[in-house]
C-alpha cells in the first residue's frame, strides 16, 4: 500500500495497481540487505512506446523508471520497501543541457532501449 506521495490520490492505494511490472523487484528489495537498489525493468515497456523508441522520437515518451530498495527499523528488520517513480522528462531535460553547455569536447550521447 502507498503511504506517502507527492499525488495525494494515489495514497492509500496498491502499488502494484499502478506499478504492475514492479513486483518481482520488489520481492527482491523486501528480501535483501540495506543498501540494494532495484530499478524497474525497462524491458516491459509497452509495444507501442518501444516503436515510438526505435523511431528515434524518444522525445515524445515519458519512460517511468521505479528504484525501489528496502527500509529498516533501528534494530535492522525490513519494515518494508521504499519506491521512487523517477519520470524521465526532467532527467533527460537536465542531461541535454549537461551535454549543450558541457564544456570540452566530450559528447554525451543518450540512447534507449
Amino acid at each position: 500500500m502507498v503511504i506517502a506521495s507527492s499525488s495525494q490520490s494515489e495514497v492509500s492505494t496498491s502499488l502494484f495497481a499502478r506499478f504492475d511490472d514492479t513486483r518481482d523487484e520488489y520481492e527482491q528489495a523486501l528480501h535483501r540487505a540495506p543498501g540494494y537498489v532495484y530499478i524497474s525493468d525497462l524491458n516491459e515497456i509497452p509495444e507501442t512506446l518501444r516503436r515510438v523508441v526505435a523511431a528515434g522520437k524518444l522525445r515524445d515518451v515519458d519512460l517511468g523508471i521505479q528504484l525501489l530498495t528496502a527500509v529498516q527499523d533501528d534494530a535492522g528488520h525490513t519494515v518494508g520497501v521504499l519506491v521512487s517513480d523517477v519520470v524521465t522528462d526532467p532527467l533527460r531535460d537536465s542531461l541535454e543541457d549537461l551535454k549543450r553547455y558541457a564544456r570540452g569536447s566530450r559528447v554525451i550521447r543518450i540512447d534507449a532501449i
